[in-house]
């Protein structure tokens, strides 16, 4: 009875280790685990495809790489999760009011000038529907 708890023992404090955020280093030709508070929490993130990620804290949506640095800052309200064809869909504005679209490369740089579009989907072979607000007057 004492092997069997001795064994829950030591799986249970293996699992520990392996839950906690750590560091590799290399000291005196030994590699040694450093147990690290994370730096960046997230409410929401989403699987990473060429090295980046969406993520969202706080209602408000950016990009991070796979190493965990804030690459395209969380400012949007909406976003598309996946950059496709080299570029994303970003959006300011609420459900109810509606939004303005823009798009955006992977250095989170706006692209085509000033352009903003009442709906806006995904690059296809180079083109993505989008739709421009008219007022009527």
């Amino acid at each position: 009875m004492k092997n069997k708890k001795f064994v829950a023992l030591i799986l249970a404090a293996i699992l520990a280790l392996f839950a906690v955020p750590s560091v590799a280093m290399e000291t005196a030709g030994r590699l040694v685990r450093v147990l690290v508070e994370p730096t960046l929490v997230f409410d929401s993130v989403y699987a990473f495809r060429d090295g980046i990620s969406w993520v969202q804290r706080d209602g408000k949506v950016g990009f991070v790489n796979q190493h965990g640095e804030i690459i395209i800052p969380l400012e949007f309200d909406l976003a598309s999760v996946f950059f496709h064809e080299g570029l994303a869909f970003v959006a300011h504005g609420h459900w109810q009011t509606g939004f303005t679209y823009r798009f955006i490369d992977k250095s989170g740089n706006f692209v085509f000038g000033d352009m903003q579009f009442s709906s806006a989907e995904h690059f296809r072979n180079g083109f993505a529907r989008v739709a421009v607000a008219v007022d009527l007057v």
